[in-house]
């Protein structure tokens, strides 16, 4: 009895010995799983090295692997794949691949791929691609991209891309070169050809700025609000409150002018196009232009000023030749409500006209306009 006992004993032994050597392995070489030394995916490996396919359990180390490499427990250390790379687990080290990188859980590192990076469990540190990055979860750190970055939780860091796009909050800074979008809470800084924020609680600088709720920072070409909050710098600032008014007018510098005034209390802009230029002979003569001015509220008239520039074109067919010029304004204009949607005003004013961009002769003359606001 003794004896059998002893026998079960060292067999036991024996099977523990060789199930713990087989699950950790310095070495493992695979042509195509399951042709490999390690055929275990519960094993745990150093050196991993694949030719078409491999997968390992745990990786403490290196991969050097030219096609699809998997990890199905935990990759902890440095990899290069080829075609893809696949992290079951968590993801710990660095990983660089010519294809995919795709962590179904936590990653802590860098992630590096020509085509993409996806990762569904939440994130801290760098990914790197030249398409798209795709953050399933939350993310602390840096994203870049040639192409597009998406997270879909929160973001703490530096998103650098063609467009960012952050379902969560972001407290950092976002930049691309087209778009940048949260659809949440911003706190940070975006810059950006056109920005998006839900919650603006910092600053947004680019040529197009939209925020819907905000206590933050415009600074733009176009600034809109869906509120009342928030400072805005730029030509055109739109808020809740903004009244957004055609502008149909003629005067002596532009025989025909129209435009849209954008007015917010006593602050208003007005963009305009009007045709033919006074004192240009050529067969077509136009220009476009800006103001920036303030009008006072009275009893029976509003009174207001404004400062304006605009760029003008001219073409004289026989010659086949465009020239171009701009022009300096100054106005007062007296408004009269005459319904509660349109407007009667008169301008008086001066202006002064160059010769041509690069010459420094001007002529002037009074400005003499007149016309009206709808809606």
């Amino acid at each position: 009895m003794r004896y059998k006992a002893l026998s079960i004993i060292l067999i036991v032994g024996m099977f523990g010995i060789g199930l713990v050597q087989a699950q950790n392995q310095f070495l493992n070489m695979s042509l195509l799983s399951p042709l490999g030394l390690v055929n275990d995916t519960t094993s745990r490996v150093k050196l991993n090295l694949s030719l078409l396919q491999g997968k390992v359990g745990y990786l403490k180390g290196a991969s050097f692997a030219l096609g699809i490499q998997t990890f199905t427990t935990e990759m902890n250390g440095v990899g290069f794949t080829g075609l893809l790379n696949y992290n079951k687990g968590d993801f710990k080290g660095a990983q660089f691949s010519l294809g995919p990188n795709i962590t179904e859980g936590s990653s802590k590192g860098l992630l590096w791929s020509v085509v993409g990076n996806l990762s569904f469990g939440t994130t801290k540190g760098v990914t790197v691609s030249s398409v798209l990055n795709c953050q399933i979860g939350d993310m602390k750190g840096l994203q870049s991209s040639a192409g597009f970055n998406i997270v879909g939780g929160d973001f703490k860091g530096v998103e650098i891309g063609t467009m960012n796009v952050v379902s969560g909050d972001v407290r950092g800074l976002q930049l691309s070169g087209a778009v940048n979008v949260v659809l949440d809470t911003l706190n940070g800084l975006q810059l950006s050809a056109m920005n998006f924020a839900d919650n603006l609680n910092g600053t947004q600088i680019g040529f197009l700025n939209y925020g819907i709720k905000s206590k933050g920072v415009q600074l733009g070409f176009l600034n809109v609000l869906d509120s009342e909050e928030g400072l805005q710098i730029g030509f055109i600032n739109v808020k809740k409150r903004t009244r957004i008014q055609w502008m149909v007018a003629g005067g002596n510098l532009m025989t025909g002018i129209s435009g849209a005034r954008f007015l917010t209390d006593n602050r208003y802009s007005v963009f305009f196009v009007g045709s033919p230029i006074k004192g240009l002979d050529d067969d077509f003569s136009g220009g476009i232009g800006y103001r920036y001015g303030y009008r006072l509220n009275l009893k029976v008239v509003d009174l207001s000023a404004d400062l304006g520039w605009s760029h003008i074109t001219s073409y004289n067919k026989s010659k086949e030749d465009y020239d171009n010029t701009y022009s300096f304004q100054i106005r007062t204009n007296i408004e009269k409500r005459l319904t509660q949607r349109i407007s009667l005003f008169v301008t008086g004013g001066y202006y002064w006209l160059a010769d041509s961009y690069k010459g420094k002769r001007f002529s002037s003359d009074a400005l003499f306009e007149v016309g009206v606001y709808l809606f």
